[in-house]
């Protein structure tokens, strides 16, 4: 189900388990598909004027949201930008990831993030993680 990455995407991102890496062009995408069903990628000045993200706004930035997933689930969509992740920021993809099996190990069944959309309005948003 999960394969290894054969890209450059980062240092060990092929022994993340719950994400799949993608090349997009010159960029890479990593889809925590399987807890979340959210498809992220770390913000680049591309992602910001393909969704109109203002600068003001830091985080990582949501590509795809599967249908029926806990992302879809909680309206979260393709352009929306995790900011933190269960009070932590949300400094690139992995982070994002290693913050959520932290919060699995510790038995934890939701997370919260807090999630802003293209115009920086933020919102929290509670996920299940299953």
């Amino acid at each position: 189900m999960t394969k290894a990455c054969t890209s450059r995407c980062a240092p060990g991102a092929g022994s993340f388990d719950r994400f799949i890496c993608h090349q997009v062009g010159s960029t890479h995408r990593r889809k925590l598909y399987e807890t979340l069903g959210l498809d992220l990628a770390n913000l680049s000045d591309d992602l910001r004027k393909r969704y109109k993200i203002k600068d003001s706004v830091k985080g990582v930035v949501i590509t795809a949201v599967e249908p029926g997933s806990a992302g879809a689930d909680k309206q979260l969509k393709a352009g929306d930008t995790i900011v933190e992740v269960a009070q932590e920021a949300a400094a690139n993809a992995e982070a994002v990831q290693k913050r959520i099996e932290a919060l699995k190990k510790e038995g934890k069944r939701s997370a919260l993030l807090l999630v802003a959309n293209a115009d920086g309005e933020l919102r929290f948003v509670a996920i299940t993680l299953q």
